[in-house]
């Protein structure tokens, strides 16, 4: 520390070198943050350089430019006919120096409009940490404005609790998916309206409780409920897809997932409506908050029969499914 005395030999150019440096040492500690734009959307440059503006502007990252990126990822999608996982990229940017991938697509909403979304994977934890889906940006549209908006936004949603202690006493863990903070487990809340796959309290502490719909939309914490249809869409897609999904979140013990993400989805099976359970070991199975045209209620499942999707069914509410609570 320069003393009051010393100061007044200290000249204007030693000052700034000082201050220069000084900045200098609070970039160096900040992440690298590689960004990267899927295929070749016609205004690609516009694109990086708001996501970029936005990152550095946001005071919580270093912007790194890899000027192959591109070409790597696409080329690894190429090699995986379409799809690339995020541990891969993850791989492209621990060579790079980096600590996160930022991903940013285009995706065309008639010939003058389009919606951006963007993804943070950590490299470090191979999994998305972050996202966000623009508003649908018009021709005249504040391209740069919208994208700051959509980084503040993702930033700002950054989980920060990993474990949920619920009234019972019980502990969960938690995952954060594209910014979506999930739980990693079933619930296993004792209440009406809930059951134990085949009456067997062990299956409980395995696989969590059985619920009908009405039960299931009251059993999460505080600060948590019942996961809505869209937001089911949103972890098929932050996942791969619903023809991959499955199997990036499917439990590595248990069944044959591999888990990618931390989701852990273990096969709980199902009870029938008017009582008997079904396809323990094969089938897992959770309710969603929506109500289908119909008065029954949507739900998804992973079947260890067929391929890796999650897919979406109606069930009768009486229906006795798993549930899983993602963060208000």
């Amino acid at each position: 520390m320069l003393s009051i005395l010393n100061l007044k030999t200290v000249t204007i150019p030693t000052i700034l070198m000082v201050f220069c440096c000084a900045a200098a040492s609070l970039a160096d500690a900040l992440p690298n943050v590689v960004i990267y734009v899927l295929g070749n959307p016609p205004n690609r440059a516009v694109l990086k350089v708001a996501f970029n503006d936005a990152l550095v502007n946001s005071g919580k990252y270093n912007v790194i430019a890899v000027d192959a990126i591109e070409t790597i990822v696409n080329e690894q999608k190429r090699q995986m006919s379409g799809s690339v996982r995020d541990s891969e990229i993850a791989k492209a940017g621990e060579d790079a120096g980096a600590a996160f991938m930022f991903e940013i697509e285009r995706a065309d909403d008639g010939p003058n409009a389009y919606y951006i979304s963007a993804r943070m994977i950590s490299v470090e934890r191979k999994i998305a940490v972050l996202s966000k889906l623009s508003g649908r940006v018009s021709k005249g549209s504040d391209v740069a404005a919208v994208i700051a908006a959509q980084v503040a936004a993702m930033l700002n949603s950054q989980p920060q609790t990993p474990i949920v202690i619920t009234p019972d006493g019980k502990t969960y863990r938690t995952v954060s998916i594209d910014g979506r903070m999930w739980m990693a487990e079933n619930i296993n809340l004792k209440t009406g309206g809930s059951w134990c796959y085949g009456g067997d309290e062990s299956n409980c502490r395995k696989y969590g409780r059985l619920y009908d719909w009405r039960t299931a939309k009251t059993v999460c914490p505080s600060g948590w409920r019942l996961p809505i249809r869209r937001e089911w869409d949103i972890l098929a897609r932050s996942a791969g897809g619903e023809e991959d999904a499955g199997h990036k979140l499917k439990s590595k013990s248990g069944w044959d997932g591999d888990d990618e993400y931390g989701w852990g989805a273990l096969p709980g099976g199902a009870r029938h409506p008017g009582g008997g359970f079904h396809s323990v070991g094969e089938i897992g199975a959770w309710w969603s908050a929506s109500e289908s045209a119909d008065g029954n209620a949507y739900g998804r499942y992973i079947n260890a029969n067929r391929d890796g999707g999650i897919y979406e069914n109606e069930s009768k509410k009486e229906t006795g499914y798993s549930v899983r609570c993602v963060a208000e």
